[in-house]
């Protein structure tokens, strides 16, 4: 879809060769830069990383790992916060949203389950077969 989407600002970058062409000569352009350029490269950067996030977040909720539900609340919350505070208009409120969601997520599987984020409860969850850990090397 990006490359569909970004194709005229993905082919320039391709032209002038990867290497600084999102934002080329920019000293020498004044501070005016290439949001087309910009929007692209972001866009195709960041999809895989959001793509992993989600399938992390899935898999957390499916063996309902509570910890690294609670963990990838918080980063997305805090890291959507500082954007937001930083970038008002912007997506970012969007990931302050999602971490919100995970972390529900996560407080409901904590009162469904019954158990919590300290290393009792964690090991309470493993032996009742609600959290699935690889086992130790050696």
């Amino acid at each position: 879809m990006g490359v569909a989407l970004f194709h005229e600002a993905l082919a320039a970058i391709a032209r002038d060769g990867l290497v600084n062409a999102v934002h080329p000569q920019l000293l020498e352009r004044g501070v005016v830069p290439y949001f087309e350029r910009e929007a692209a490269f972001w866009f195709m950067l960041y999809t895989p990383i959001l793509v992993l996030i989600g399938v992390v977040t899935r898999r957390a909720l499916e063996v309902r790992d509570v910890v690294l539900l609670r963990f990838i609340g918080w980063t997305l919350l805090a890291t959507g916060g500082v954007g937001a505070v930083a970038m008002p208009i912007s997506g970012f409120w969007i990931v302050v949203a999602l971490g919100w969601l995970v972390l529900r997520a996560a407080r409901r599987e904590v009162r469904r389950v019954g158990y919590g984020a300290d290393e009792t409860d964690r090991t309470r969850g493993i032996r009742r077969g609600l959290i699935f850990e690889a086992p130790p090397n050696g």
